[in-house]
Formats: C-alpha cells, sequence, structure tokens
C-alpha cells in the first residue's frame, strides 16, 4: 500500500532582486508553484558573492587578496603579530578554528574596502560585494588551506531559491504507528520506503535539465505567509530568505545563504535529465527517524553546491505547491509498505494446498461481531494442529503448536486468530501410500491438549493436497479481470479501501450461472497494481515491487488502497502485471471500459 500524505505548508525562498524589490524579504508562501532556480551573472541588480570554507588552520604569511566592485585591492596576509608585514594588511590572531572571524573583522575595518562579510558558526566566511552589477565579478586570491565552494576563481552574482515543504508526520504517527516497547518501528512500517514527489508544471519551451538537487532537513520551524508576487517579489513578511516566521529566533544564520545551522544533509537528491520530469527525492531514512522521535521541522529542497556554484543558469524548475486548484499537482509525501503479508484469508472456499509447500491455516475465534481472545479448556493449556488422514483416525505429520502471535500492518496484536504452518511431505512412506491420481485427501484438526494425553477437539475439516498444479492451471489463453469493491464506492477522506479481483480465463469452461467473481480467480503468482487516471491517462500510483503487491487468498487477489483527499473526483481505473512463469515476461491485464468515480 502506498499512503500518501499532502502538504501542511509550502513556499519558496530566493535571494534574487528586481529592480525595485529584494527578493530575501520577499514572501511566495500563497503562490501556485514552487520555483526552483539559478542565474549565473545574469542580473545586473544582484550583487556579487562568495562563500569561503577552510579544511586546516592558515599558515602565517599566506596571504588573500580581494577587489572590490569599486577596483579597490587589498591584501590581507596572516600573521600573529599586530603588525603590517610588506605593506599587506595584517590578520591577527591564534588562527585555530576562527579563521573567518579573523577575515570579517580585518576587513570591517577597512572604512574604503566595499565588501560586506559574514560569518556563520561553522567557520564559514561569506563576502558579499556593496555594489551591484558585473562591476563585482572580480577575481581573489586565495591561501593555501582556504577554498571557494566548487573552486569558481571570483566573486559572481548567484541568484536562486529554496523550496520549503512541511508534512504532518506527528498526525500520520499517530494514526498508524505502533512503536514496540523499545521505541522501534513495527509491522510493515518497519520496512518502509518513503520518497518525496514534485510535480512538474512547466509548460514554457524552454526547460532547465542536466542539474541534481538535493532534499535536507530544516532545523527551524518556518511559516508559510499569504504571498503570491513570483514576478516582482513585492509581497513581504515571513517566510522569506531573511525571517522564516515572526519569531526571533527563527531567521537564516546568513540571509539569503543555507549553511549548516539552518538545514542538514538527509542524503537524497534526484538528477533532471530532461527537464520535465517530477522530482523525486527517497527520504526513507529521515521518515523512520522522525516516526520513532517526531522533531521534524519540514524539507528545503534546492540544488547540489556542485551546480548552484557552476557558471550555468537553470530557470526555472516550476513545481506544484499545494496552493494548486488542480490538486493533481501538489507535493507528495508517499510513504510505501508491503501490507501483502499481513492479509489474512478469511472465506476462501477454493484454497488449493500443495504439499512440500509451506500451508498456513487460520482459526478464528469470533464472538458477537467481534474477534476475541479464545478461552481455554480447564487444565489444557496449549493449542494443536495436525495433519489426519481422511478417515481422521491416524496423525499424517507430527502436531505442530498453533501461533497467537499474529499482528496488523501497524504491527498490534490481533486477538481471536491463532496460526499453524505445516509442510506436508509426499515423500514420507506414510503419506506417498495415501496419493491417489496426484491428491492426498486428508483433514485438518484443531486441538487443546497439555502433554498430549488430554484432548479437546475445536475444529475438524477435511483438506486435500496435490502434488503441482496440472498445464491448464498456468496455461492462459484470455484472462479478465473482474474488480469487487467492499463498500461499493471509494471516498477521498484520507481512509483505506479494500477491493478484490478475479482473474478467469474465458476460453476454460464453467458453469454458465456463475458469475465471474463467484468464479475462483486463476493464480498467477506473484500480481502488482497500477492506478490510472482515466480522463488524463497519466499513472497516479505506479507499480512498486513491496508496496503495490497483490495478496491471493486461494480464491481471489485482494489489496487495500489508501484514498488521499487529493484524488477526489478523480475517475480511476487499475492495470494488473505478472509474470509469465515459463518465458519469465512481464504481462499485463486491464479492462479498459472499467472505471469508478472517488467521491
Amino acid at each position: 500500500m502506498i499512503i500518501i500524505l499532502e502538504p501542511q505548508k509550502d513556499a519558496y525562498v530566493t535571494n534574487i532582486n528586481t529592480r525595485e524589490n529584494k527578493g530575501i524579504e520577499a514572501n511566495s508562501g500563497n503562490a501556485a508553484t514552487l520555483d526552483l532556480f539559478k542565474l549565473y551573472n545574469e542580473n545586473k541588480f544582484a550583487n556579487s558573492w562568495a562563500i569561503f570554507q577552510f579544511s586546516n588552520s592558515i599558515e602565517d604569511g599566506q596571504v588573500l587578496v580581494l577587489k572590490d566592485a569599486n577596483g579597490v585591492t587589498k591584501t590581507f596576509e596572516f600573521d600573529n603579530n599586530d603588525s603590517v608585514l610588506n605593506n599587506n594588511i595584517a590578520i591577527v590572531g591564534s588562527n585555530n578554528g576562527n579563521e573567518a572571524s579573523l577575515i570579517k573583522a580585518a576587513i570591517e575595518a577597512e572604512s574604503d574596502f566595499a565588501i560586506n562579510a559574514y560569518v556563520d558558526s561553522n567557520n564559514t566566511l561569506v563576502l558579499k560585494q556593496k555594489k551591484s552589477g558585473s562591476s563585482g565579478d572580480t577575481s581573489f586570491t586565495l591561501p593555501t588551506n582556504m577554498t571557494h565552494s566548487y573552486n569558481l576563481s571570483s566573486f559572481a552574482r548567484i541568484d536562486y531559491s529554496a523550496c520549503l515543504v512541511k508534512f504532518d508526520i506527528s498526525n500520520f504517527k499517530s494514526e498508524w504507528i505502533t512503536l514496540s516497547d523499545a521505541g522501534a518501528l513495527q509491522g510493515s512500517f518497519e520496512n518502509l520506503q518513503a520518497e518525496i514527489v514534485l510535480k512538474d508544471v512547466n509548460t514554457g519551451i524552454t526547460k532547465p535539465k542536466e542539474f541534481r538537487v538535493e532534499a535536507l532537513k530544516m532545523l527551524k520551524d518556518f511559516d508559510e505567509g499569504i504571498g503570491k508576487d513570483t514576478i516582482y517579489f513585492s509581497d513581504k513578511g515571513p517566510c522569506n530568505f531573511t525571517n522564516l516566521d515572526s519569531s526571533t529566533n527563527n531567521i537564516w544564520e546568513i540571509p539569503g545563504i543555507i549553511t549548516q545551522a539552518d538545514a542538514d544533509s538527509i542524503s537524497s537528491d534526484f538528477y533532471v535529465e530532461k527537464g520535465n520530469e517530477d522530482i523525486v527525492l527517497n527520504v526513507t531514512d529521515y521518515i523512520k527517524q522522525q516516526l520513532v522521535n517526531t522533531t521534524d521541522k519540514g524539507f528545503l529542497i534546492k540544488l547540489t553546491n556542485e551546480f548552484l556554484f557552476n557558471n550555468k543558469s537553470y530557470f526555472a524548475k516550476r513545481l506544484g505547491s499545494r496552493h494548486l486548484t488542480n490538486k493533481k499537482l501538489v507535493p507528495e509525501l508517499r510513504i510505501k509498505i508491503n501490507d501483502s503479508s499481513y492479509h489474512i484469508p478469511i472465506s476462501s472456499f477454493n484454497k488449493i494446498r500443495f504439499l512440500n509447500n509451506n500451508e498456513s491455516f487460520y482459526l478464528f475465534n469470533k464472538v458477537n461481531g467481534q474477534l476475541s481472545n479464545f478461552a481455554n479448556p480447564a487444565g489444557l493449556d496449549t493449542l494443536k494442529f495436525k495433519i489426519t488422514n481422511k478417515d481422521n483416525d491416524t496423525d499424517l505429520i507430527t502436531p505442530v503448536d498453533a501461533s497467537s502471535n499474529i499482528t496488523n500492518l501497524r504491527g498490534q496484536q490481533l486477538s481471536g486468530i491463532f496460526k499453524a504452518t505445516v509442510n506436508v511431505s509426499k515423500f514420507e512412506d506414510n503419506i506417498s501410500s495415501l496419493i491417489k491420481n496426484n491428491k492426498l485427501e486428508a483433514n485438518y484438526v484443531w486441538y487443546w491438549t497439555d502433554d498430549g494425553t488430554n484432548i479437546k477437539t475445536v475444529k475438524t475439516q477435511r483438506v486435500d493436497f496435490v502434488i503441482s498444479e496440472t498445464q491448464e492451471s498456468f496455461d492462459f489463453e484470455n484472462l479478465i479481470s473482474v474488480i469487487k469493491i467492499d463498500e461499493n464506492f471509494i471516498s477521498s477522506d484520507n481512509s483505506v479501501t479494500s477491493l478484490k479481483v478475479y482473474f478467469t480465463d474465458t476460453r476454460k469452461e464453467f458453469d454458465a450461472v456463475k458469475v465471474p467473481y463467484e468464479l475462483p480467480s486463476e493464480n498467477l503468482g506473484n500480481v502488482h497494481y497500477q492506478i490510472y487516471d482515466v480522463e488524463t491517462n497519466k499513472v497516479i500510483v505506479d507499480y512498486d515491487n513491496s508496496a503495490t503487491l497483490m495478496f491471493f487468498d486461494g480464491e481471489k487477489y485482494v489489496f487495500d488502497v489508501f484514498i488521499p483527499k487529493i484524488f477526489k473526483d478523480r475517475r480511476i481505473n487499475f492495470k494488473f502485471k505478472y509474470k509469465d512463469i515459463v518465458t519469465d515476461n512481464e504481462k499485463y491485464i486491464f479492462n479498459e471500459k472499467y472505471s469508478v468515480r472517488i467521491i
């Protein structure tokens, strides 16, 4: 199953300047798109800047040569003595992990120098020309152990944006997650996969391509805001690239720059190759951490530094925001779980059992419409399961203990269900002698006991085991799918709808009075489903190796579908995929005439 969350809030921030406005003060929280872009030396209203990092301390005598937009050049020399060496400006201090602060202080002391200096808490130095335009695109000379990000050799006018998006992970956790006593994820969520999907809404001919974006985790809260102007950036207020919200604590450490104090890596990136594709970011590890200990403040999506600090422009990758009228294009957080192994067969009238195969049997205790814990007979504390001959007077296998450790997909213990799994071997003498026409006629027996002497039988029922399927069982000629929905409709209320599917070979002979879904489905092995929008023919839930795997209960295929509110009013259909067991080719089944409206 794939659980889809829409954002609580989203926006984008930018450092771009226009003729009249500063982008770092602008809000776009109510805009229809999330614009992801980067401009290199294209904006005459922008101020050139550079960002520097330090690998080790800088030795005495090393120099930093800078030129401002007015043509003034100054040389700064590192020295432990408070003096000017060779007419250079001394940068004095211990020079041990505080290089950025020392350089900042030296630059600020030069009153005739038109460069501003900024320092973050990770000893990163940002230098910005005070004068806008190309005159600030000056080169510099760096000392040893000081590097400019990705080796740009000059100041540059880099205008860029970053998308902010927040999903309600806390509410999802309260509705879906059950933690173990040790605080770990349980059930199908133990091996969940999670991804952010940002939908491309570009309609222009030119689309930026061949760049990589990454997801970072926000370390500070942000307000969405109500700004809409993404042309002139005239709407002021948080969140913007100066203030994330109205709180004085939630500000960017350096306005217009993303530092490690603002966001941190979660090792997720995506390469935009063609320009019109959706952005899909794997955030599995981060989501797992948040479901155990929710501290999530949202995601930040931007170009990776490799592309942010190169000499190319990428304008503009437009992605749908949550404010779009067309809800098909809003951002999504997709939680993928393999729930097929948590389905329990309840009404399988035609389950075929096989020799030399693990076969599971279930015992249910339903009282007044509810599953209730079993009341074992006095003195008998063990429920066992066995296979006997058809006359029920000889045990064919060693009895096995029944297990009550049955959980749902959330990892919650289920009451009133026992399970036993057996493997009946056709090679045992007492069994092989009973096999007639490739079939063993037998019974299964549930019973309470203590040490094996006292026995109280709970249930006995006929069961047959066959050696293998015949060729007719997997030689399909004309399969059709018949879909049955328990609720007879699909509601878009963030709930789960159960579906049953029967795959019927129309070339086979069946009783003419039976309608298709009264016939047992063919067993096709592993079958996966896909959901597509009938009106647009676009896939909205694609095949996934684990999350769209259907469960075969012996009579039919069963799967659950999570329907989010953003699917409302869509008309959908299903396609099914399985593998031919002989050729290993993938085959597809779907009924083009079928569709169902989500209300």
